[in-house]
């Protein structure tokens, strides 16, 4: 059975982030931070989580969206328990944000 996207994309992300930027974003220690407050679901406080860390370096990887637009993007924030079901509307708010 072939992965799922997001799976896909995860599998790569390394290899992308180093060819793009040069360097490869931390992902290992990105999850690790975040475990303290990701509970099931990606919100605004696990999105600033990484913001606020080392995790991520705008000049490098990219800046995100004004802080108003993300939080009303995330809302309550988005349900990833269940991957890959329902990944196409994951994809689609992962999207409008990033």
């Amino acid at each position: 059975m072939a992965p799922d996207y997001l799976h896909t994309c995860l599998s790569l992300h390394r290899t992308v982030t180093e060819l793009r930027f040069k360097a490869a974003q931390p992902l290992e220690c990105v999850e690790r931070e975040v475990q303290a407050v990701f509970v099931g679901r990606l919100t605004y406080k696990v999105h600033q989580t990484i913001l606020n860390r080392d995790l991520w370096n705008p000049d490098m990887f990219g800046y995100w969206s004004p802080d108003d637009e993300l939080k009303c993007a995330f809302g309550t924030g988005w349900d990833l328990s269940g991957l890959p079901d329902g990944e196409d509307k994951v994809i689609r708010n992962l999207l409008k944000v990033y």
